[in-house]
């Protein structure tokens, strides 16, 4: 049985580890558009924004019940962004300090 949960864990990841491009038209130039980067760690996953060419490291990355929650910091502030996966797509919203602001994502490695 345990086994059987780390596998489900293994797989968990499996589903949202890779390259994905994202849009967010309302967000500020130039955090529109770029690609979000998920990746095993030891630690469960880590991840960063890459918004032309500039790497901003996940301060923390959680994906649990098709759900992905990382924290950013983004010109000196905490932004959280929430996904759900739907469709072996990414849609949520980010909280930046304008308010809120929808955010999709396809995979693409």
């Amino acid at each position: 049985m345990v086994a059987f949960q780390a596998k489900a864990g293994t797989d968990e990841k499996n589903k949202i580890a890779g390259t994905w491009e994202y849009s967010a038209p309302t967000a500020p130039y130039p955090y529109t558009s770029g690609r979000i980067v998920l990746k095993e760690a030891e630690s469960g996953l880590a991840g960063e924004l890459v918004v032309e060419g500039n790497r901003l490291p996940a301060s923390s990355v959680a994906f649990e019940n098709n759900e992905l929650v990382m924290e950013i910091e983004i010109e000196y502030n905490l932004v959280t962004v929430k996904f759900k996966l739907v469709d072996g797509s990414l849609v949520g919203e980010a909280n930046s300090p304008d308010g809120p602001v929808e955010v999709k994502a396809s995979k693409v490695e």
